[in-house]
């Protein structure tokens, strides 16, 4: 055996060993301890306190320093001490080792000075990069806060029993990267390119509620927690193994305080960054609403109706959808169910809760003209824009099928009354007119039943009081030809 060989070896071995444990302490300098934390809090808080927090304007003192808290980051390599004066009142001092030397850097800027942090993590970058995640309580106003247990959560996550009587909770992430001598925070980015977001309005930052941290790079968002109802408990976390952020934001997009949020939905907005080559790239990120708008339909009348040997059965279904803009409205269905049949109509354009009662007439041959309305608008900039348009249809039904007869249409942004039916299998189009040579400019529209058969539509000119009726004539028991329009005579209105 060469035993001196092997001594050799081992003496070659063993500095190595001991140098790698050096370097490897550089980078776990830091390991809590209770005592030397406690020791550091107060020497911390004796400092702070020697520089009085004062009122911008009356130069008053306003708080004083009354307790701090200690974190670490995961891997040893860094500590901060945050001291808290108030609910939204913070100074955050950290240490962290780098070749063998310890640096210490007050953070005091937005984020870290105005909420509680939670979470340290080192991020996978040569130089050393961190990831600090914050957060905000605020009660309701009937509801007492005790903020410095709110302070002392060094966890990411809230159950239910946490979130009893919080109304809003902010999250904040703050990345930082050693650049020069010191931590510097890294921005965090959008979802899309300047071009992207002019083109589909769809910028992470502008859909996150972010009011409160908008003058710095961080990433933040601040939820609404609704006590009643169907509600999600927001989040921000990271995994250490696969180095995302992932996020979980709800709120009321309606209420542009973000307090009392009066609909029965919110809108939650979720997504994920992936931390690579030194920066976080959000990987991808999505919007809904909670519940679904069609979960809230909801039946708000119903009515039963004879005519004939018809039953009618009315039902009014108030609901929302989404419109231009991300702007939620309330819509408005009437169904009427006449024995294998539902007809419909629509309004989004702003009403009124009526009468469900049909407007229908019976026909000599014992069948059923009903006349339903859509009321609908696009909710968009301009005035055609936002303007309301009105489609009238003319069903012919029997109990057992139903066939579209006659449509005529209107719109507040313009003065034509477009129709249409058809005639001898053929689609027959066109707009009603006050004289051949006309485009119809400053003309007022009005209809009615003149008998069971017979609806008139009536084109009329204010300023030369003339008028035109337009008489559309049913037959129900021409199957090939049901509908006959016929135009009158021009004449003068009576004042």
């Amino acid at each position: 055996m060469k035993i001196p060989g092997l001594f050799k070896i081992l003496n070659l071995v063993a500095p190595l060993f001991i140098l790698n444990l050096n370097v490897f302490g550089q980078n776990t300098s830091f390991k809590p301890d209770v005592n030397k934390d406690a020791a550091w809090i107060e020497q911390s808080l004796i400092k702070a306190n020697q520089q009085d927090i004062n009122n911008k304007d009356t130069n008053r003192v306003v708080h004083k320093w009354v307790n701090g808290k200690v974190l670490y980051c995961s891997d040893g390599s860094l500590k901060a001490t945050q001291l808290i004066a108030a609910p939204d009142t913070f100074t955050t001092t950290i240490q962290y080792s780098y070749h063998g030397k310890v640096f210490e850097q007050r953070l005091d800027y937005t984020d870290l000075s105005s909420y509680s942090l939670n979470k340290i993590y080192r991020l996978p970058d040569k130089e050393p990069s961190y990831l600090f995640l914050l957060s905000k309580i605020e009660n309701g106003a009937d509801d007492e806060q005790d903020w410095m247990k709110d302070f002392y959560r060094i966890s990411t996550t809230f159950n239910d029993i946490d979130l009893k009587h919080v109304k809003k909770l902010t999250y904040v992430a703050v990345a930082l990267r050693f650049k020069k001598d010191s931590l510097v925070e890294v921005k965090f980015p959008s979802a899309d390119s300047d071009e992207d977001v002019a083109a589909n309005n769809n910028d992470l930052t502008d859909t996150i509620n972010t009011t409160t941290i908008t003058d710095t790079n961080s990433f933040g968002f601040t939820s609404l927690i609704k006590q009643s109802g169907k509600h999600l408990r927001p989040y921000l976390k990271y995994d250490t193994l696969k180095h995302t952020l992932k996020f979980l934001n709800v709120y009321c997009k309606q209420d542009d305080d973000n307090s009392e949020c009066t609909h029965p939905f919110l809108t939650v907005e979720s997504g994920t960054y992936q931390y690579k080559d030194e920066a976080f790239a959000l990987l991808n990120d999505t919007s809904y609403y909670y519940p679904s708008l069609p979960e809230l339909d909801k039946v708000t009348a119903r009515q039963n109706y004879k005519i004939g040997k018809y039953i009618i059965k009315a039902r009014t279904i108030e609901g929302y959808e989404e419109e231009y803009g991300g702007v939620v409205g309330n819509t408005l269905t009437r169904e009427y169910k006449i024995g294998a049949q539902t007809l419909t109509t629509f309004n989004n354009d702003g009403w009124e809760k009526t009468d469900l009662k049909p407007d229908c007439r019976l026909q000599k041959n014992g069948s059923l003209i009903l006349l339903l309305e859509d009321a609908t608008n696009d909710h968009r900039p301009g005035v055609c824009g936002s303007g309301s348009h009105f489609d009238s249809y003319f069903w012919l039904v029997d109990g057992k099928s139903s066939v579209k007869l006659f449509s005529f249409s209107t719109s507040s942004c313009s003065f034509d009354v477009d129709y249409a039916f058809k005639q001898n299998g053929e689609e027959i189009s066109g707009k009603l007119y006050l004289t051949a040579s006309s485009n119809n400019q400053d003309y007022e529209f009005d209809s009615y039943w003149k008998n069971s058969s017979t609806y008139v539509l009536t084109v009329s000119d204010s300023e030369k009081s003339l008028a035109r009726n337009f008489y559309v004539f049913f037959n129900a028991a021409d199957k090939k030809n049901p509908v006959k329009l016929t135009a009158g005579k021009l004449y003068k209105k009576k004042r």
